[in-house]
């Protein structure tokens, strides 16, 4: 009886002590650029909030370690950075751990946990509104919409403006409602070059995302690779047939072009609407656009059309992979030169050393301003 006990310990003692290959999946619908997992476990970082930063492929967060003692539970969760920006569930409250059993690992030498986090950050933490010159809002078929109206707007009754179209509405004008408190300053950016005389005032109409429907709003095609996606055609229809026309009832807006624009998966979705509507938008504003999206869905299908675009990326966008260059940046690249060579009007720039967040595309946007509305 001995000896049988003996094999059994001798034998789960092997299997616990097998090295294994543990990776850490995220899915999020949260538009973040640097997401971290911090653990109980030296690999983990001993619940470091900032030290372990994942990286990303194809929109999913990704982190490897190996273990040979499988001994004992693994607790983690993810940040942004700092124990502030803590997932949280959809009501803002803390959650429990992660936990993989010891005993899951139990004679395996890889062990795959896919989690899915929308939610980070303290809802308690109270931010002043930051909105810069004069707005109105608005909800249209469960789309907030705000808008931003040029100094001149109630002084100049007989005036018509270009409008341009945003995604992502709620990062745009105002602290107290972007991602993390980072807003693009659209509007201070606005008001200082219109009162400057260096561009044409102008009509800003940002459309608010639908937090966990941002994804499927965004994109053009289901993407496989994650499951996800592929209303891209109802929410352009939405812009084109419900809220342009409503905008024209509603605001003094010129015929002197239609422009549409935004970032990361706004940006894909704007370029997206060359294909879907190529006569409609004069302007477009790819900023730092997910060209990976569907296997490079837009690098693929892209057409011409007699649209002016802007199309940018920050060099440190994503994992780096050659020469301080990252794959989002080579994407990038190649979606120019693709663009380029079928005879596109587009203008391509790259951002040294930025990211993929809203402070670098907060930096660039009077610039992206003044290229389509500077003064002649």
């Amino acid at each position: 009886m001995k000896k049988i006990f003996h094999l059994i310990l001798i034998f789960t003692m092997g299997l616990t002590t097998m090295a294994t290959t543990i990776e850490f999946q995220l899915k999020t619908s949260t538009d973040v650029s640097d997401v971290y997992i911090t653990g109980n476990l030296e690999q983990l970082g001993k619940w470091d909030p900032s030290k372990i930063r994942m990286k990303k492929d194809n929109g999913t967060f990704f982190y490897k370690i190996s273990l040979d003692d499988c001994s004992k539970d693994i607790e983690y969760k993810y940040t942004l950075g700092n124990w502030n920006s803590v997932e949280k569930d959809k009501e803002f409250n803390d959650v429990p751990n992660h936990i993989i059993k010891f005993t899951e690992l139990i004679g395996k030498n890889k062990f795959v946990r896919t989690d899915e986090i929308n939610v980070f950050g303290n809802k308690d933490k109270k931010i002043k509104s930051s909105l810069t010159g004069n707005f109105d809002s608005f909800l249209l078929f469960n789309y907030k919409i705000i808008v931003y109206l040029p100094p001149d707007y109630e002084k100049n009754l007989k005036k018509d403006y270009p409008l341009l179209i945003m995604h992502d509405g709620q990062n745009l004008f105002d602290q107290a409602t972007a991602f993390g408190g980072n807003e693009w300053n659209c509007d201070e950016s606005a008001q200082d070059l219109i009162k400057r005389n260096v561009i044409k005032p102008l009509i800003i109409a940002g459309i608010y995302n639908r937090g966990s429907k941002r994804m499927i709003d965004y994109t053009p095609t289901f993407d496989k690779n994650i499951d996800a996606g592929g209303k891209g055609d109802v929410y352009l229809d939405f812009i084109v047939k419900r809220l342009l026309p409503y905008l024209k009832l509603k605001f003094r807006i010129s015929d002197d072009g239609l422009s549409i624009g935004g970032s990361s998966l706004g940006g894909l979705i704007s370029l997206y609407s060359m294909i879907k509507y190529p006569d409609t938008f004069k302007n477009i504003m790819a900023i730092s656009p997910s060209v990976w999206w569907d296997d490079k869905y837009i690098l693929k299908n892209i057409k011409k059309t007699s649209s002016r675009i802007w199309l940018d990326i920050g060099t440190l966008e994503g994992d780096i992979i050659k020469d301080d260059v990252s794959q989002a940046c080579l994407d990038a690249r190649d979606l120019y030169k693709k663009m380029k060579n079928i005879g596109c009007d587009v203008f391509y720039k790259e951002y040294k050393g930025e990211r993929h967040n809203e402070s670098s595309w907060s930096k660039r946007f009077p610039e992206i301003l003044e290229f389509f509305y500077k003064r002649k």
